[in-house]
């Protein structure tokens, strides 16, 4: 399978806290990647390789 972002749109920051292992955020965004699975001889078996969109919320924590 092969996997490439193209573009990140609509970047929000959703949450933040502070805990007791360090700072929690929380980020939601959309990105317009291609996901395609090619067979041997180079043929798409699975995907679209030209564009799709998903949404993706992302939870970051950085502990010390």
């Amino acid at each position: 399978m092969s996997v490439m972002m193209r573009t990140v749109i609509a970047v929000q920051l959703v949450a933040g806290k502070m805990m007791e292992q360090g700072p929690v955020l929380v980020v939601s965004f959309t990105a317009q990647q291609i996901n395609v699975v090619h067979d041997v001889n180079g043929k798409v078996v699975e995907g679209d390789p030209v564009c799709m969109s998903c949404s993706v919320e992302f939870t970051n924590c950085r502990c010390c």
